[in-house]
């Protein structure tokens, strides 16, 4: 019984788990406290959120640091 339990909860997406704006919210939480950049992707490699970053890191140097787009290939 906890197989079958464990297997359904594996299929579910992140939007089935948490509410979006929810999530969008911790993201921006995590990303301000740890000071990093974190963005949430599907394994189809779209955007589940808006990416979130620290207000220390403007939108030029975090294009440039994260090389946008060329990360994703590696997942």
């Amino acid at each position: 019984m906890a197989d079958r339990a464990a297997s359904a909860a594996s299929q579910l997406s992140l939007h089935q788990l948490v509410e979006p704006h929810r999530w969008q919210r911790l993201q921006d939480h995590f990303a301000a406290v740890l000071g990093i950049a974190i963005r949430t992707v599907s394994p189809s490699r779209e955007l589940l959120v808006r990416p979130s970053w620290p207000s220390s890191v403007d939108a030029d140097q975090l294009i440039c640091g994260l090389k946008v787009g060329e990360e994703l290939e590696r997942l």
